[in-house]
């Protein structure tokens, strides 16, 4: 209950400023009039635990809500220009700025806080979402836990993060500059990489990579991975296919299974390239649980040139080019053999 002479002195502030028209002019063009009085009211210190509603002329800035112990809700130094505020212990201090929520603050320039401890401490930044922040400049975070902490970010999903990039679905992270995770876990950690997973986890770890398809990895700077579980570890490799897979320097790696492994390397250590590296593959890989669709690659080509068919070369019409050990070249199709 406010004492008195506070309530004395808030009405006398009020009477300085508010024109009260009658009943019957408000039916038509009537309207109630506030002016800015000569003499700026400030709020007696020590009142706290307590619902207002403030119209603070001096700044032209509205404030409704609770605030409890020496939060300075209603302190003049934390209201913004122009700005306006609604809540539990909601805070507008930035001018232009606006929040709206239980412990929401928007404490920059033409920002906007909207929830439950939402934050917008970037200039033009806004936060949309319980536990949300936008700490950069122009960035933007919306959903439950998003962040957007660089300038020009933007975060959107449950647990979603993105520094000077965008991440959009729950738990992705895109933390490079430039970079963008889009999917549920997707991960962009180099600097203008994109992991997109339809379902989770995709994860670009190199510099300007693209991981797409859930469990995909690009690791290599500028490497390209597609497909469930396909890894392109060496810089300037391609796997593409289901659990395709390249640790070569500038390796190519197409369809399921297939690998393109730098010669004695690991799928740790991808290492320096050789001239009888595996640059570009296409085949069959081991597949299934325990591999048990043999692998069987259709051509390889390394480094130095050299390639390898794993099959028949079949030049029409005029038959088959034998190639490997044990080959044979049929003119005519044998009683009882069959042409793959």
């Amino acid at each position: 209950m406010k004492s008195s002479a506070y309530i004395s002195h808030a009405l006398s502030f009020m009477a300085a400023a508010v024109t009260v028209v009658s009943a019957a002019s408000l039916t038509g063009d009537g309207y109630i009039y506030i002016t800015k009085p000569t003499t700026v009211w400030t709020p007696p210190s020590n009142v706290y635990n307590t619902t207002r509603f403030l119209w603070y002329p001096d700044k032209s800035a509205l404030r409704f809500g609770d605030e409890s112990s020496a939060f300075g809700m209603f302190n003049p130094a934390n209201i913004g220009t122009y700005s306006f505020s609604g809540g539990m212990n909601s805070k507008a201090s930035g001018d232009h700025s606006f929040s709206f929520g239980y412990y929401a603050f928007a404490e920059s320039m033409h920002s906007i806080a909207l929830g439950s401890y939402s934050s917008a401490g970037g200039e033009a930044s806004s936060a949309f979402g319980s536990d949300s922040y936008a700490t950069g400049d122009n960035a933007t975070a919306l959903g439950y836990m998003a962040s957007a902490s660089g300038q020009r970010s933007f975060s959107l999903g449950g647990n979603a993060a993105a520094t000077s990039s965008v991440a959009i679905g729950t738990g992705s992270s895109a933390i490079a500059p430039y970079s963008v995770a889009i999917g549920m876990g997707a991960g962009a950690t180099g600097a203008g990489s994109v992991a997109v997973s339809a379902d989770y986890y995709a994860a670009a770890t190199g510099d300007y990579s693209m991981a797409f398809g859930g469990l995909s990895i690009s690791a290599g700077n500028y490497s390209y991975a597609m497909g469930e579980n396909a890894q392109a570890l060496a810089d300037y490799s391609s796997a593409i296919g289901y659990f395709a897979y390249t640790s070569a320097q500038s390796s190519v790696a197409i369809g399921g299974g297939t690998k393109s492994i730098r010669r004695n390397g690991s799928a740790t250590s991808p290492g320096t390239p050789q001239t009888d590296d595996p640059v570009f593959m296409v085949g069959l890989g081991r597949l299934g649980p325990a591999g048990t669709v043999p692998a069987h690659n259709a051509l390889t080509i390394f480094r130095n040139t050299d390639a390898h068919f794993g099959g028949v070369v079949r030049v029409m019409p005029g038959g088959d080019i034998p190639m490997g050990n044990e080959s044979i070249s049929y003119t005519a199709k044998p009683a009882g053999v069959a042409f793959p």
